[in-house]
């Protein structure tokens, strides 16, 4: 199924019956206040950006500027795998490695 940015229907009946437990929502765009309030009612949305807290330490030089894709696929694979060297790798629009020390 091909949805476009923003389709909160189309998430829905991609979903079907399914809630999930929680959505987070991450984009470099600008944030579409309607667009998180009727996912919202699917389920508890978290907004996450470069600001938001994380577990990890970032060696990045300019934070606010690391993907949150990126800063997601880290801390995943960081709760995945707690105190263990891991790497995250992310096949979207572009592959890209993401590597988290223990």
């Amino acid at each position: 199924m091909v949805m476009t940015n923003g389709d909160a229907a189309g998430l829905e009946e991609w979903l079907g019956p399914e809630r999930p437990a929680a959505i987070a929502v991450g984009s470099v765009a600008a944030e579409d206040p309607a667009f998180i309030q009727r996912i919202g009612l699917m389920g508890p949305v978290h907004v996450i950006s470069g600001a938001s807290p994380s577990p990890l330490a970032s060696a990045y030089q300019s934070p606010l500027t690391l993907g949150v894709d990126r800063l997601a696929n880290a801390v995943g694979a960081a709760l995945l795998f707690p105190n263990r060297p891991v790497v995250a790798i992310d096949a979207g629009t572009c592959i890209t490695y993401d590597v988290v020390s223990a």
